[in-house]
């Protein structure tokens, strides 16, 4: 079988591909061994000129990354997976998510100056998930927080909306494990309220005030605006976020917020056509007037860091088309 690697077909090489995979999956040493003798072949497939044919091996390549065994096969290939100016997005999206699973402590530096060049793509499609892959190598490598953060703070100085929307979503994300990296992003939070308008940038803006906000010095007048302008704001998840956000920092910075979160709960609960906003007034308000210590331990309740995020815990899907492996 090893003779049909050189083969010109992708389907006979991939095809021998699952079954050495297979045969020596239950052989830890013999499969790692048979996986560095597949990279080369695999390697030469994904450089043909014929884009579905390189996209058809690329998302075998990453198929085959996701086996905790399978990591450090490609580890020092990363290169082959930059992407070219020329490549369609599907190829672009792949790539990245390839560069995610290769990255480790010791190349992240490179992969991270790769990555940069990617935020400026003319597609913004490719532009925010270069962002947010670059989030998730300060996820996965704790040890290049401080670098990503600095990187994540540069794409704000671009001032192109999409990808200021995507970095404030992120940065929520990466504040939700690494809380302490809060005190970088303080000085930005006005800038961020000013340049982002997308309802997920929003809210994520809106999460960061209202989890610290105490931190921030002019916090509650950050939200005051958005509060004067609570019945021209159109999506129901801006107005649940800063619903949440006010009541956060009511609990933090009481003589302030009083009148604010007042004005908020009346056009809530009184000028809103949302069923879900009215109630989540309706809740926050009926809390208040029962028993503020309580609602401020359900409310501003302390939170542990997250350890992972649950949309990237798929072992049962990737089990799954193992089993379709080269069945295209």
């Amino acid at each position: 079988l090893e003779e049909r690697l050189k083969h010109a077909s992708a389907a006979v090489v991939l095809g021998v591909t699952k079954c050495f995979v297979c045969l020596t999956e239950s052989h830890p040493e013999l499969h790692y061994q048979v996986l560095l003798r597949l990279k080369d072949p695999l390697l030469t497939l994904v450089s043909t000129s014929c884009f579905e044919l390189s996209y058809t091996v690329l998302v075998h390549i990453l198929l085959l990354l996701s086996k905790v065994d399978s990591l450090g096969v490609m580890e020092h290939d990363y290169k082959h997976f930059f992407c070219r100016y020329n490549e369609p997005s599907y190829i672009k999206t792949v790539k990245l998510d390839i560069l995610k699973t290769l990255a480790t402590p010791a190349n992240v530096g490179e992969i991270l100056t790769e990555l940069s060049e990617y935020v400026s793509d003319v597609d913004s499609d490719i532009a925010k998930k270069t962002i947010q892959a670059v989030g998730a190598l300060a996820l996965k490598i704790p040890e290049a927080v401080d670098t990503i953060v600095e990187q994540l703070l540069g794409f704000l100085s671009l001032d192109i909306d999409y990808v200021s929307t995507a970095t404030v979503v992120v940065m929520k994300d990466l504040l939700r494990k690494y809380q302490q990296q809060f005190s970088r992003v303080v000085g930005v939070m006005e800038k961020c309220l000013k340049v982002v308008a997308d309802p997920e940038g929003l809210c994520a803006v809106l999460w960061m005030l209202g989890e610290f906000g105490e931190s921030i010095d002019d916090s509650p007048y950050l939200l005051e605006p958005l509060v004067e302008r609570f019945g021209e704001e159109e999506s129901a998840s801006v107005k649940t976020e800063l619903l949440t956000a006010a009541m956060k920092l009511f609990f933090k910075r009481p003589p302030e917020m009083q009148k604010i979160l007042g004005s908020l709960l009346s056009k809530a609960v009184q000028e809103t056509s949302s069923p879900d906003v009215h109630d989540r007034a309706l809740l926050y308000y009926r809390l208040v007037s029962y028993n503020v210590l309580e609602a401020q331990r359900i409310i501003n309740c302390a939170k542990q860091p997250v350890e992972g995020f649950q949309e990237n815990v798929d072992k049962d899907v990737k089990e799954k088309l193992f089993g379709e492996f080269n069945s295209l």
